[in-house]
């Protein structure tokens, strides 16, 4: 009697149509998800690094009134009828700080290698030491540089400073503190700061084209 061993033979399984879809369908939701996380996750990264550089400002500027009698560069260069100008102020702030600070990650305007620097901060011209709570430095805010009670009632950031800051931009107070800010916290703010001041102006100080062409005299 004659026994033959009959081959196995396996079914083979194949996705159905409506399965291969579903399987799309749920790689593309997870791909969305983790784009949009990488998204969020990336502009966290460029608020935190963005309010890092005005912290560096701000010390470097506590550092430079330690060394001249409780004076910021703007205040000093006014008692001394020096010239009083934005890149004199960073200037001065860069002797006690890197000039990379001065530029946000999220900057999109660029210079030729070795022509100058990106400035991506404003610095108020009337603050003070002895005004803790008064504005001191920001990121770049609406196109005029000087706010009186009347035109910091629609002070508003940059449209690049919003797009990569979530709608907020970053500022810094002169106790050191950095606070993400929307529109309305950054009128908010600048009535505050006006209130320290005699003249009824702050005058936001920012180098000519957001550029600075040289920082240290070799």
């Amino acid at each position: 009697m004659n026994c033959s061993i009959q081959p196995k033979t396996s079914a083979i399984v194949g996705f159905t149509l409506l399965e291969l879809l579903v399987v799309i369908a749920i790689t593309g939701a997870l791909s969305t998800l983790l784009l949009a996380a990488a998204a969020t996750a990336k502009q966290k990264a460029r608020v935190a690094g963005c309010a890092n550089n005005l912290r560096q400002i701000g010390m470097a500027a506590h550092s430079f009134a330690a060394d001249n009698n409780g004076r910021f560069p703007a205040q000093l260069l006014w008692s001394e009828d020096a010239e009083l100008s934005a890149s004199a102020v960073f200037k001065a702030i860069a002797y006690n700080a890197s000039p990379s600070v001065f530029r946000c990650s999220a900057e999109s305007r660029k210079i030729a290698p070795n022509s100058g620097y990106v400035v991506s901060y404003g610095i108020n011209e009337q603050a003070t030491p002895e005004q803790p709570s008064s504005l001191l430095a920001l990121d770049r805010s609406s196109e005029s540089a000087g706010f009186t009670r009347a035109s910091s009632e629609e002070a508003e950031w940059d449209e690049s400073t919003a797009l990569h800051h979530a709608s907020k931009g970053n500022v810094l107070q002169t106790d050191g503190s950095v606070t993400q800010l929307s529109d309305k916290g950054l009128r908010s703010l600048l009535k505050h700061s006006l209130d320290m001041v005699p003249d009824d102006y702050i005058y936001i100080l920012v180098p000519a084209n957001g550029f600075l062409n040289t920082v240290r005299s070799q």
